[in-house]
């Protein structure tokens, strides 16, 4: 019976946020969660769930809580790295996309976003401001081809924008 009712609530409450009523789908997700703690897919719709209502602390603390429970979901440890970058932690989201990469090396999504994050890290450390993904892929394109080493130095630089 405990399971048709874990059945029937997760139902709820994915309904409620599918339908944008992230406050209906919170309170039937915690009630879930009272009868059956380790429900992990209630547990990460409690996150999502967060996250739409802006509430992205209660998010972080939700899903470092999930990721304990299950260390080797690469999806969790995407998701955590997600928050951490919303937060700013850039340095937190990318050993998460670390762990993700090497739980699943052919991932080549999660590839990028490591080595995106790890750019954004060291622009926000050289440049002592937050970068954006795009902004960073376009600079890290830029030095890779060697556009910023032949054009943007020297003594003197035409800027034309």
């Amino acid at each position: 019976m405990s399971k048709t009712v874990d059945i029937d609530g997760f139902i709820a409450a994915t309904s409620a946020y599918q339908a944008s009523d992230y406050a209906l789908a919170e309170t039937l997700l915690d009630a879930l969660l009272q009868s059956s703690p380790d429900h992990l897919a209630a547990r990460h719709l409690l996150v999502q769930t967060y996250l739409k209502r802006g509430q992205v602390t209660q998010a972080l603390n939700k899903m470092l809580e999930l990721t304990k429970l299950a260390p080797q979901q690469a999806s969790f440890l995407m998701d955590l790295s997600h928050i951490y970058q919303l937060l700013g932690q850039v340095t937190d989201a990318a050993d998460c996309y670390r762990k993700c990469v090497a739980l699943n090396p052919e991932d080549g999504y999660a590839r990028e976003l490591h080595s995106q994050s790890l750019l954004e890290q060291w622009m926000q450390t050289m440049e002592h401001r937050k970068i954006g993904r795009e902004a960073s892929k376009s600079y890290a394109a830029k030095i890779y081809s060697g556009f910023i080493r032949t054009y943007l130095s020297g003594k003197h630089i035409l800027d034309i924008g």
